[in-house]
């Protein structure tokens, strides 16, 4: 019996040391493993980290867009004002209406200066730009027939002006500072009335003052000199066609008073006439009407006729 429990404890004994070696084994065999593992991974080393470090990150901001996503935007946003600011606070853009339905839009600078503005309404639509100062310099608009531009000066006087309209007619008018028209050129589309299709005026000091005009058609050109005073006005005018010239003088009273043509057909002749602005003396070749056959006849381009005031005439040199 008592070899019976002497061979239990020496096998037992062995079992131990048997666990205890094999346990040992198993330590030295994983840490041989490891050790090769990281010889065998350690030239991928920097690159496993930087994959890593990416897998991280993206995880992260994919996790706060979804924690921050705004809500849906809606796609119309009503209002009967806008107002854009800037990181300071101040206003830079105004989106308006008015009490009269206009829509307009306005721009200021860092100072809150208004530098440019657009209105539209029923009428047209104009855009306005301003200097530093906040003074409208410029205008451009349109209406129901017609288009401007205009410049002001600093005193907000209009100093250029350039219209146009759909009946055809186009001008530009140059003013001085007392917002006198001082220049304008005018360009219309020719017809019954307007034969001359282009006009250049200047004037001295505005409109009722002395004036340099010159104007040209399909086949006539004209250049005049007036003078106007208390709304009365002298001038000269010489008129150009393919097949005849004129000069013209009127007195103060705006009545011609003397007259020179040159026809290709009739000759030339110089008429002098009298405040009632009928010919009272005719130097040249005149048509005058026969008082037998009431047919008009030519005279000589040297003759000399002398009308009284009923248009008869007196004398007449050489006779007929």
């Amino acid at each position: 019996m008592s070899n019976l429990v002497a061979d239990d404890s020496a096998f037992a004994n062995e079992l131990r040391r048997l666990r205890r070696r094999t346990h040992a084994s198993l330590v030295v065999a994983v840490v041989t493993l490891a050790v090769a593992l990281a010889a065998l991974v350690r030239p991928y080393d920097v690159w496993l980290r930087s994959r890593l470090g990416q897998l991280l990150a993206r995880h992260a901001v994919s996790h706060e867009t979804e924690t921050r996503r705004p809500a849906p935007i809606a796609d119309t946003l009503e209002a009967q004002r806008f107002i854009l600011r800037d990181k300071r606070g101040a206003a830079r853009a105004v989106l308006s209406t008015s009490e009269q339905n206009a829509a307009r839009l306005d721009f200021f600078d860092e100072k809150g200066k208004e530098r440019a503005a657009v209105v539209a309404d029923h009428s047209g639509s104009v855009f306005l730009l301003f200097d530093r100062k906040a003074r409208m310099r410029a205008a451009l608009g349109t209406g129901r027939h017609d288009g401007e531009f205009t410049l002001f000066d600093s005193a907000g006087q209009s100093r250029v002006d350039l219209h146009a309209t759909d009946a055809g007619w186009t001008s530009v008018q140059l003013s001085d500072a007392q917002g006198r028209q001082r220049a304008a050129l005018q360009v219309m589309d020719l017809s019954a009335e307007y034969s001359l299709g282009t006009y250049l005026d200047l004037f001295s000091r505005g409109q009722d003052s002395s004036r340099v005009s010159v104007g040209a058609g399909e086949d006539t050109a004209r250049f005049g000199l007036s003078k106007y005073h208390s709304n009365l006005y002298s001038s000269v005018d010489i008129d150009v066609s393919d097949t005849s010239a004129s000069v013209a003088i009127t007195d103060a009273d705006g009545r011609k008073r003397a007259k020179l043509d040159v026809d290709q057909e009739e000759g030339a002749s110089l008429s002098l006439l009298d405040k009632d602005q009928k010919t009272r003396a005719a130097l040249g070749s005149v048509g005058l009407e026969a008082i037998k056959t009431g047919a008009t006849e030519q005279t000589a381009e040297s003759s000399l006729v002398l009308f009284n005031k009923e248009g008869r005439v007196i004398f007449q040199a050489p006779p007929r």
